[in-house]
């Protein structure tokens, strides 16, 4: 499960650990969530592991970041810079988390699972950089990764095409060919929309071998 929580606008924790609860998922990533935050919905529904990494601070609001939360078992999981890797103090910034999902018992092969959020707004360059930087990261790992996140971009886009042309399938066009494109998110978002989603900009991208189950949207908001 992938969600960007926008943390500085409040976001009802226990709210979302209901959601997360009912998910069923194994995995949960967060994007854009506060270290208390993702503490609070960790305990909420009892996570067997959080990892937690810090993005930027802009004080006085409390530092936000990424988080994967192993529900089901525990995830080793690292945190490094992706884009402006000296500035901690502005949003500019960008970090990438890399976990390794072993299975029961720890043994046979595991997993490798990448969480991101790309830079925003007009920076298609940047992008494209960025998705370069995280498919080398990932390559470098032994494990066959999963890349989970908000991209900051559309399906057709070039930073999205970087990794189907390494590979990578897009799980909700894969399980929803005639769907509705999966938008979670608006142009021109306000607080208490009514207006239904208009862009997809979240992602599960999976490798080659992997089976899609599901529909493989994250949640709505």
């Amino acid at each position: 499960m992938t969600w960007n929580l926008r943390g500085h606008d409040g976001p009802d924790v226990a709210a979302v650990a209901d959601v997360v609860r009912a998910s069923g998922a194994d995995v949960v990533a967060l994007q854009e969530v506060q270290r208390h935050q993702a503490r609070s919905i960790a305990r909420r529904v009892g996570a067997a592991s959080l990892g937690w990494g810090f993005k930027h601070w802009p004080a006085p609001i409390p530092a936000e970041g990424l988080a994967i939360m192993g529900l089901t078992r525990p995830i080793r999981v690292r945190t490094r810079p992706l884009s402006f890797p000296f500035r901690l103090w502005s949003w500019r910034r960008r970090i990438f988390q890399l976990a390794t999902i072993r299975p029961e018992g720890r043994r046979g092969p595991a997993l490798a699972l990448a969480n991101t959020h790309f830079s925003p707004f007009d920076a298609d360059d940047l992008r494209v950089r960025e998705a370069r930087a995280l498919l080398r990261a990932v390559k470098s790992n032994r494990w066959p990764a999963v890349v989970v996140g908000d991209l900051n971009d559309d399906p057709d886009a070039p930073s999205i095409a970087r990794f189907r042309d390494a590979g990578f399938r897009d799980t909700w066009a894969e399980a929803n060919p005639d769907g509705d494109g999966g938008a979670t998110n608006w142009h021109g978002w306000k607080r208490g929309t009514t207006k239904r989603p208009n862009r997809r900009l979240d992602y599960v991208l999976v490798p080659a071998a992997a089976d899609v189950g599901g529909d493989g949207a994250p949640p709505r908001g």
